[in-house]
């Protein structure tokens, strides 16, 4: 389909999908290192593309796990905003909070696990160092 330029400059690519009479718009943003600009860019494409039905932030970090090395497809089934908080005369009183994805995604990612179904298909994308 083509790029689309957000109003900092970062690049979206876009692209379709179809499966079982379904189409879906694929957004892809690669925003660098760190959470603040990893929200930047979520929240732009967000408002750019006026919204999504499912919105899915992946990222590759270290590991500190054995169990889940570097290159490794991780779900998370709750989501946690540290940052967050209250700046007052006295100082900043920090509020971080947490959400819980929607259940139907969680449950996909689990079933994909599970059945070792569509691992393929993350791997072609994600290369050799894929594990699930």
């Amino acid at each position: 389909m083509g790029s689309v330029a957000g109003r900092d400059g970062t690049i979206y690519e876009c692209g379709g999908f179809s499966d079982r009479g379904q189409e879906w718009l694929v957004v892809v943003a690669e925003t660098g290192a760190g959470t603040h600009p990893a929200h930047n860019v979520v929240s732009q494409g967000h408002h750019l593309f006026n919204g999504f039905d499912v919105q899915i932030l992946v990222g590759i970090g270290g590991s500190r796990k054995k169990d889940a090395p570097i290159g490794t497809v991780v779900a998370s089934d709750k989501v946690y905003m540290p940052y967050g908080g209250k700046a007052e005369k006295g100082g900043f009183t920090h509020r971080p909070t947490s959400f819980v994805p929607d259940l139907r995604l969680i449950n996909i990612a689990r079933k994909v696990r599970r059945d070792k179904t569509g691992q393929a298909e993350f791997a072609r994308f994600l290369g050799d160092s894929a594990t699930f």
